[in-house]
């Protein structure tokens, strides 16, 4: 199996009239603060049931002619709720704990092959409205059922999240990846957790310490796919897919275009009729030599999504749209130049500045109902070198 490498930023969400903006902590591994073709490392699914799919014939898909919008103007995709796996979390009976006048609760917990992640909320504060907790003191999880996993079974890839205080209440969360097979469900359906969370900010309070009961939720393996699909000269295999309740990796391998940094960012897969981003990844374990080259023939590269799994569902489909290369260093004009033309139909316009290890953007023309952070988005996608697909992989779910 292939060893994960998946880090998720998550950003839990609480009932709208109870929670203030949210202040997200990222812990980032294996990632060039540089380098978008290559995301943070995320965490996979481990599982149990190991299933034969056969072998599919390589599909060849035209090169697709591209369009233009017709209107400058872009209206922003709805927000979907999330985490997307919240209709599947646990509402345990844990008792909350008291100390120095302060009391934490437990308000769900969900554990499935790939992650832990719980909300809690922190009450009898006597901190200003606006305070806000020590992002550098974290949740600490651990259980016996993972202790022969290596690190403990977590991964070290991790998000966290937590309101500013409000009538001395706090909320916050923590979402923690597992190494990949750490945690089998068939063989552990529940596992005993030991929870340490420390209360720190204007003053310090103390760690509550919790202990008790979750159910796992497990999940399949697809092993040996191997469906490729040819596309604009450029052939792609999809190796294998593991799926959990909250998360999906896929193993891709494909042909290099060119002697440049390609990446598989712009991924997407369809579940249940609904399509979730590209959540993380990079190059697959066992591939870091010599696929890392950027003059390799091939390259494989693990590629993760955060969904919401239904065992139902008879088939997913994983599509990839476009190779998208990193972005250099120091972007040229001749680079800003190439953007500008492909922003240009969303009526987006704008200028670069190098600076020491990055730079920074000036926007000079911008479309109607974008932000700042949606058009930089846009302007740092249309700054990477492009190579247009599609690769569409249709997988049907064996039962």
């Amino acid at each position: 199996m292939h060893s994960l490498k998946f880090l998720v930023s998550t950003l839990l969400q609480e009932e709208k009239l109870k929670i203030l903006p949210k202040i997200s902590l990222l812990t980032v591994l294996f990632l060039g603060a540089c380098n978008p073709a290559v995301a943070s490392a995320t965490p996979a699914a481990a599982q149990d049931t190991t299933i034969e799919v056969q072998r599919t014939a390589t599909e060849v898909v035209p090169a697709p002619a591209l369009e233009t919008s017709p209107t400058p103007t872009l209206i922003p995709e709805e927000e979907p709720i999330y985490p997307y796996y919240l209709p599947l979390a646990t509402k345990l009976d844990i008792p909350p704990q008291t100390l120095n006048g302060v009391t934490t609760k437990i308000d769900w917990v969900y554990a499935d092959e790939s992650r832990i992640a719980l909300h809690y909320t922190i009450s009898g504060l006597d901190w200003p409205d606006g305070s806000m907790l020590d992002v550098t003191q974290q949740v600490l999880l651990s259980s016996a059922a993972l202790s022969d996993a290596q690190f403990g079974g977590f991964n070290g890839g991790s998000g966290a999240s937590s309101s500013q205080a409000e009538h001395g209440v706090i909320t916050a969360d923590t979402d923690q990846f597992l190494v990949d097979g750490a945690l089998e469900a068939e063989k552990k359906p529940n596992i005993n957790l030991n929870v340490a969370i420390p209360v720190e900010g204007p003053t310090k309070v103390g760690t509550f310490h919790f202990n008790f009961s979750v159910p796992v939720a497990n999940g399949i393996r697809l092993e040996t796919i191997d469906q490729t699909v040819l596309a604009n000269n450029v052939s792609m295999t999809l190796k294998s897919l593991i799926l959990s309740p909250s998360y999906a990796q896929a193993l891709i391998c494909f042909q290099m275009p060119s002697a440049v940094d390609w990446g598989l960012t712009d991924s997407k897969i369809t579940v249940g009729g609904r399509d979730y981003p590209f959540s993380g990844g990079g190059l697959a374990s066992g591939k870091s030599d010599p696929n890392s080259a950027v003059t390799s023939p091939e390259r494989c590269n693990d590629v993760g999504f955060n969904i919401i799994y239904d065992p139902s569902d008879p088939s997913i489909t994983i599509t990839v749209p476009k190779l998208k290369a990193s972005v250099n260093e120091v972007v040229t004009k001749e680079t800003v130049a190439m953007a500008n033309q492909r922003l240009a139909d969303k009526g987006i316009e704008f200028n670069y500045v190098n600076i020491d290890h990055g730079g920074n953007f000036e926007i000079l023309k911008r479309p109607v109902g974008l932000s700042d952070q949606e058009i930089g988005t846009l302007i740092w996608d249309a700054l990477a070198e492009q190579y247009e697909g599609p690769w569409v992989f249709t997988v049907a779910i064996p039962r």
